[in-house]
Formats: C-alpha cells, structure tokens, sequence
C-alpha cells in the first residue's frame, strides 16, 4: 500500500492508537448506551455501508472538512486480538489517501504467524475511527448493523454519495431491533442518540 497506510505491529502501537481512540470514545461502551464521552452533531449509517469500497470517500470529505492529518481505526472481534485476528487490528491513514487506501486496508490479509485470515470487512465485529484533529469520531457495532457518526462541528453527509441514514429509517420496522430483535432495546439506543445530538 506503498507507505500510505501505517499497521500496529506490536503491543505498544495498538495501546497508543486505542489510547487516542479513547479521547474521544467509551472503547469498551456497549450499544445501546452513547458511546461517546460527549454530545455533538450525530449521524447514522447502516454497518454494511461503512464497509463498503465508496465509504473511503465519506471519510475523505469528514477528514478534509475537521482538517485531519490523518485518521486512526482499530477494529475489535470475537475473541483476543492476536488469538483472533494473528495480528494487531488498527491502522493510521494519512490525509491524502484515505479514499483509496481505507478501502485498500479493510481488504488486506495480513501475513502473521498463526496464519489467521483477518481481512477487517470480514472480521471486525466492531470498529472506531477518529481524526487526528479529535473533531469527530465514528464508532459501529456489526451486531446492531448501526454506525453512530459523532462530530464537534455540523457535516453536510447528505452530499455525499453515501448518505446517511434520517432519523425516520434508524426507527424502520424494515430495521433489525438489536441483539435478539429486542426493539426495547433499539428504542433506548434511539432515545439515547437523541438526548445526545444537536441536529435530532
């Protein structure tokens, strides 16, 4: 990926980018609490949608938008990140290339020793991406299918090709309800964004 995207490769690298993460971000906050450590303008997207080859883009305008040098992802799975995965799953991207390389980094295989395959748009279970100017932060959860977009500052998201979920289909009975079809519990993920975002 010629240098564009920077991979944890060991301990310490993982600690520093989760470290980052969690300026910003609960880590270990589980849906449908607000996983952020404070109110702001919020958008949603759908998990599937994040995954795909056109979210680079998105991400790319966010990032030129808060004046990022730079973003930061770390994804999570079922179990231990080396047992799992074999390698550290986070990443950095610098600005300029994050439309191409995101898309790049979330197809790589990565070579390790217990030979795991850990391609990200297949194993994350979960994954967080922030900006280096700490503007914005986005955190997904693939059981709930949710992206929640959180950002100090209002994102014209609607001119992108990619848009982002209204309000009205966040609360679709097409939707899946969370974990078990509880649509209790979709309800208070609902009421939670809601208490938290300037633009609900």
């Amino acid at each position: 990926m010629g240098g564009q995207v920077t991979f944890a490769h060991s301990q310490e690298e993982f600690d520093a980018i989760r470290a980052r993460i969690a300026n910003l971000c609960e880590v270990s906050s589980v849906l449908p609490a607000w996983p952020f450590r404070g109110g702001g303008y919020a958008y949603t997207y759908d998990f599937l949608t994040i995954l795909s080859r056109g979210f680079g883009s998105v991400l790319q305008y966010i990032a030129s938008e808060c004046g990022d040098g730079g973003i930061e992802i770390m994804g999570w799975g079922r179990g231990e990140e080396l047992d799992y995965f074999g390698v550290y799953p986070a990443f950095a991207i610098g600005a300029e290339s994050i439309k191409r390389s995101y898309e790049l980094a979330l197809s790589a295989d990565r070579v390790n020793p217990l030979n795991r395959y850990n391609v990200p748009e297949d194993m994350f279970e979960g994954i967080v991406i922030v900006g280096d100017s700490e503007s914005w932060c986005l955190y997904g959860d693939r059981d709930w299918d949710v992206v929640l977009i959180w950002s100090r500052f209002a994102l014209d998201l609607e001119s992108q090709v990619l848009k982002p979920m209204t309000f009205e289909d966040f609360l679709s009975p097409l939707r899946p309800s969370g974990p078990g079809n509880d649509h209790s519990i979709w309800r208070q993920l609902y009421a939670n964004v809601r208490a938290n975002s300037w633009n609900a």
